[in-house]
């Protein structure tokens, strides 16, 4: 790629990367609710909190009913913190029809497809120059170079690569295997 823009290009020779798999991680496929468990998920919230959600609750089954879309946009948080499939389970009962995340998204949901852990320690790798440099993020860019040749959205080609055969997890990206052309879509749409 040239570049010609009117600040210095860095030397990526001297980038430093290193495989995912011997990072650690703080979040694991155990980690991750599924919708089977949730009535033993238990969760202490405020009873406005309760209140709250119920409400919204109410308000997507209501826009479902009346064929209106219910859109969900989200950070990572959602998914590094193990809530991805019940994302997913809300999209596959047609209760969502669009989950929109920013990059870290859709990098948390590359990890737990490929490695099955996601989340690592920002602060110890900030501090070591290390953060965001697992050399698998390549995938990443060229699932999105592939798709754009193909005139594919970013969310697709990143969906397309992780429910690839060689990915064994079935995590958020259900887009290609539920048939769902437009339901995810990283980063956040605007």
């Amino acid at each position: 790629m040239e570049y010609d823009g009117k600040y210095d290009a860095f030397d990526l020779g001297k980038v430093s990367t290193y495989q995912l798999s011997t990072r650690s991680n703080k979040v694991t496929l155990d980690d991750l609710v599924r919708p089977e468990d949730i009535d033993d998920l238990a969760v202490e919230l405020p009873e406005t909190k309760c209140s709250d959600i119920e409400t919204v609750a109410r308000e997507i089954v209501s826009c479902r009913e009346a064929g209106k879309p219910v859109v969900i946009f989200t950070g990572a948080h959602l998914i590094k913190n193990g809530l991805g499939l019940l994302l997913a389970d809300l999209v596959k009962r047609n209760l969502v029809t669009l989950v929109a995340g920013n990059c870290a998204t859709a990098i948390h949901d590359f990890e737990l497809a490929l490695i099955g852990q996601t989340s690592e320690n920002v602060p110890d790798a900030l501090s070591k120059g290390r953060f965001g440099m697992a050399y698998e993020f390549a995938y990443l860019n060229y699932a999105i170079s592939v798709g754009n040749e193909y005139k594919l959205g970013l969310g697709e080609s990143l969906g397309r690569t992780i429910c690839d055969e060689d990915f064994h997890r079935e995590v958020l990206a259900l887009t290609p295997k539920g048939n769902l052309p437009d339901t995810f879509a990283h980063p956040e749409v605007s």
